[in-house]
């Protein structure tokens, strides 16, 4: 091992090639696609044009490995330069955020001084994550100017990650770095020692610690979700929910949670929740143990395939596999096309060695199904879905008579597709059609649940006269996220145009006693404002019937 690394390195130093020689163009090309083809302006436009370059690049890069086997390479060619370019696209990203910052250019999410190409600073950091163990790696084996270079670019890397102040990838990081410079053997006989277990304590569990301490409503944010997760697997702990169901019924757990502790101290942070903030925990909520069971033995023999390689990039690697599987623990990393095409390329790497090994014909028949499945993917629907792009992004651009119309041919193929559910049954109920409008809104249910639907469903049927239905779907957005005051005040006016003027003015002394989670809010002051008139408009009412009641 000792000789190899020296090999390595010596190669390395001998290494004169320009820097726009170092690098595999084509590679790039997928890492940048993913991660720069959503520009704000045409958010879901962008978005379809992303997932659709990521399957076709997941396809290219599954065909790849499959000429690598056809040809009894057990490494990609240009191994090297592919590694560079993913980490081409995290020092970009970095130049992105130093020009945010500067005010050079503008941060996608107007609360955060900077988030990179994404909308939220934590997808940042997860990509960054990833590409850190790259510049550890080659810091440790270069020389002179280039490991200058290298650790530059690598410090840099996490000054942004530090400032992003994400705990999960400063986690993965930590836990990437300590396979690339430990070794497993080094790690168990230090923890077999009772001084250097006691040291490794102190310098790596106990700052790890603090870092979960550092947002305490985050980390109890948290801890709600995963509570009402663990209950939900409770109750479907083999097969678990299916498809879809974390989101089509988990908002409904956290409204039993408040309606069972209506004083928590979780009320305040309670939000529409349509992921659990783990993979782990998702995986097992939709195709409960048996379906975590089956993911965690692939990783296990992935990453085990993975360590027995021959690539002088094993232990590279390994300590990224080991970042996205730590972040997968505590944030969403699949939701980021970037990290689908890295897994892939690893995985491949995995099953490269694997079939060329004692199980030679093991992976390439599922390469070849995989590849096959992904062009289907690719091609399948792509019009219809970019038309529903395009109305989402131009809604204003068509008579609300011709977005229906739109819709409604859109429904027979993208009936499955929640998101399209909920905005086909917005649509309706903006155009006036709330008994059409509810039924959408119910398919919808089936796949994805949240307060916004509840909501809806509340005012068609508000509109459509049933004051008894839109009560009970306004009381079950309430509880959903009790610090919301709309579900109230529907209610109230619900009671009001309903002549319940008794019912009314409980539901107003609610709202004025209600705690007020941001100050100064428009939005609330005025419905506190329109609370205090309904009681003082029918404060005799109520008077006279608590009197004679």
């Amino acid at each position: 091992m000792v000789v190899h690394s020296k090999r390595f390195m010596s190669k390395c130093m001998k290494s004169n090639d320009p820097i726009w020689r170092r690098i595999h163009y084509p590679a790039l090309a997928v890492c940048l696609g993913t991660v720069f083809m959503a520009p704000p302006q045409h958010r879901e436009q962008g978005n379809l044009i992303c997932v659709k370059w990521t399957i076709l690049s997941l396809a290219l890069i599954c065909f790849c490995a499959l000429c690598d086997i056809a040809r009894h390479h057990e490494s990609p060619a240009n191994e090297g330069k592919i590694v560079k370019s993913v980490f081409l696209v995290g020092m970009i990203e970095v130049i992105v955020c130093l020009l945010q910052s500067t005010k050079v250019m503008v941060s996608y999410n107007p609360f955060f001084a900077f988030t990179g190409s994404f909308s939220n600073p934590a997808m940042l950091a997860i990509l960054l994550s990833v590409c850190i163990p790259i510049g550890v790696f080659y810091a440790r084996q270069s020389v002179a100017r280039e490991k200058w270079l290298w650790s530059m670019a690598t410090f840099s890397m996490g000054v942004c990650l530090l400032f992003s102040t994400s705990r999960t990838c400063i986690l993965a990081v930590c836990a990437s770095c300590i396979i690339l410079f430990l070794r497993p053997t080094a790690v168990l006989s230090c923890l077999r020692h009772r001084m250097k277990s006691l040291f490794f304590f102190v310098v790596i569990v106990l700052p790890l610690l603090f870092l979960f301490m550092l947002k305490q409503d985050s980390t109890n944010g948290r801890v709600l979700i995963w509570t009402n997760a663990a209950r939900m697997i409770a109750d479907k702990p083999l097969l678990g929910w299916g498809a879809n169901g974390f989101s089509a019924h988990y908002m409904l757990y956290q409204a039993a949670y408040f309606t069972k502790f209506p004083h928590s101290e979780y009320a305040d942070l309670a939000d529409n929740i349509a992921h659990p903030l783990s993979e782990y925990l998702l995986i097992a909520v939709d195709y409960g143990i048996v379906g975590l069971a089956v993911l965690l033995l692939v990783v296990f023999l992935l990453m085990r395939v993975m360590r027995r390689s021959k690539s002088k990039y094993r232990k590279l690697y390994l300590s990224v596999s080991m970042s996205i599987v730590v972040c997968s623990l505590f944030s969403y990393p699949f939701k980021m096309p970037f990290i689908w095409i890295v897994s892939a390329y690893l995985a491949c790497t995995s099953l490269r060695t694997l079939c060329l090994g004692q199980v030679r014909y093991l992976g390439a028949p599922f390469l070849v199904v995989a590849v096959i499945s992904l062009f289907f993917r690719f091609v399948c629907g792509i019009d219809n879905q970019w038309r529903w792009a395009s109305l989402q992004d131009n809604p204003h651009q068509k008579m609300p008579d011709e977005i229906l119309k739109e819709y409604e041919f859109l429904y027979a193929e993208l009936y499955h597709n929640s998101y399209f559910l909920y905005n086909y049954g917005a649509v309706l109920h903006q155009s006036g059609n709330f008994k059409e409008s509810t039924q959408v809104l119910e398919k919808c249910e089936n796949l994805y649940n949240d307060y916004n639907v509840q909501m809806l469903l509340g005012d068609n049927f508000r509109q459509q006269g049933m004051a008894e239905d839109a009560v009970n779907k306004f009381s079950l957005a309430g509880r959903m996220i009790p610090c919301r005051f709309l579900p109230l005040y529907y209610e109230m006016e619900t009671y009001m145009e309903n002549g319940e003027l008794d019912k009314a003015y409980r539901i107003a002394n609610a709202i004025l006693q209600k705690h007020v989670k941001v100050k100064n809010t428009p939005a609330v002051d005025k419905i506190r404002s329109l609370a205090r008139q309904v009681i003082e408009e029918n404060k005799d009412v109520f008077v006279v019937n608590h009197s004679f009641g």
